[in-house]
């Protein structure tokens, strides 16, 4: 038995995050105190990337959200109106936005909680990937591959491949 162990990770030869809300967490360990969590994940995946390996990501818009101050997601409603979901954006600001969720049942605030997030735009977000060895391949609107469009309301789905 060696003092060492060693663990082969294989190369993957493509990677999908979908609703993805790592791209506007921020890292909280010392040390990488000016990387996002996001930036460190991109670290990561390109050394366990193949070159021309496609990588799809989708995450929310905030191009569009950034010329807004304030964004109300349609509530979901569960079980016949039952039950109401309520997603909503109080504060949007370039360096931080409040997320706040609320599941309610008439009067009755089954859940509420809130958590910061720091947007990313779509610059931001090709910056960061051609610095890390992957390019833009192609960016959609939805997943009808309807065009992207960074100032209106739409998803935000690129496709990126390793250099």
């Amino acid at each position: 038995m060696t003092d060492q162990l060693r663990i082969a990770i294989p190369l993957f030869d493509r990677v999908t995050a979908l609703d993805a809300i790592g791209p506007y967490e921020v890292y909280e360990d010392e040390l990488m105190a000016q990387k996002t969590a996001f930036e460190a994940f991109v670290d990561d995946l390109a050394g366990l990337t193949r070159p021309g390996a496609p990588w799809v990501l989708q995450f929310v818009n905030w191009d569009y959200l950034l010329t807004r101050g304030s964004y109300r997601f349609p509530d979901v409603a569960i079980d016949g109106g039952a039950v109401v979901f309520e997603r909503r954006y109080p504060e949007i600001t370039p360096s931080s936005v409040e997320f706040a969720t609320r599941l309610v049942r008439g009067e009755t605030v089954l859940f509420e909680g809130a958590v910061t997030l720091h947007p990313l735009t779509f610059e931001d977000c090709i910056t960061i990937h051609d610095d890390r060895g992957f390019a833009l391949v192609e960016s959609f609107g939805n997943f009808r591959g309807s065009e992207f469009e960074p100032g209106e309301m739409s998803s935000s789905i690129h496709v990126f491949g390793r250099i």
